[in-house]
């Protein structure tokens, strides 16, 4: 009777240790399964090893991948550093510093040389009218002017999202709001440098034939607004 008792206890713990068995590899399984279809489903161009970017020491949200796509992983209060000190040097500033040296060692030239003040601004105080206004240098060689900020995205139009920034964030085109909106991918800037302005945002996609300006060699990667991809253009900021 011992050895029947025992003889099923055997039994029992080969059965238990069988049901263990195939749930961890039936849980492994899974496992491997998910993340192989998320693999398969990342596009060509996916954020690795991405870096929070912070300003003035606080979070912005947005982030820096190892590839240089600038992403959004999540919508967070933007820091704000207005006033800023003293004024943005603008072409025209240099323009007219430049002929008034011009004018003082050939006053004969005085008359003929235009030294007019054309910026729209010369500081923050200037900007006052309008929401967080700060006083910027338009891209690319423009003068000084007046341009309205944010630090949240419920400040920006429904279709744009509120980009932390010096001083003060500033709002942009986005079709996502942050990674989340991007299964499988990440919600990325059109542009990876801000000499030219972030262009905007959108998902990173298995058309796009860049994420980086160093996939384009002397040329840039740009968000093409026809094709809906980003692709690489040696085409030159607007002035």
């Amino acid at each position: 009777m011992a050895e029947l008792s025992r003889g099923k206890l055997g039994w029992a713990l080969i059965v238990g240790r069988g049901v263990l068995i195939a749930l961890l590899l039936g849980i492994f399984g899974a496992a491997v399964a998910t993340l192989t279809w998320d693999v398969v489903q990342r596009p060509r161009f996916y954020c690795t090893g991405a870096k929070p970017l912070e300003i003035q020491g606080k979070r912005t949200g947005f982030a820096r991948c190892e590839s240089g796509a600038y992403v959004r992983q999540e919508a967070v209060e933007c820091p704000n550093s207005l006033p800023s000190p003293g004024h943005w040097i603008s072409r025209y500033d240099e323009e007219r510093i430049r002929n008034q040296r011009l004018v003082k060692n050939h006053p004969e030239l005085a008359g003929s040389v235009d030294v007019v003040e054309k910026d729209a601004c010369r500081s923050d105080a200037d900007c006052t009218g309008m929401l967080y206004g700060s006083c910027r240098r338009s891209r690319p060689s423009g003068p000084n002017v007046c341009i309205p900020g944010c630090v949240k995205d419920s400040e920006c139009a429904g279709d744009e999202i509120c980009v932390c920034g010096e001083p003060v964030g500033e709002c942009v085109k986005a079709s996502c709001k942050t990674n989340a909106d991007c299964p499988h991918s990440a919600c990325a800037a059109h542009a990876t440098d801000d000499a030219c302005g972030l262009g905007g945002f959108s998902c990173l996609s298995d058309d796009d034939e860049c994420d980086e300006d160093e996939d384009c060699g002397a040329c840039a990667c740009a968000y093409d607004e026809e094709r809906k991809v980003r692709t690489c253009t040696c085409r030159a900021c607007h002035s």
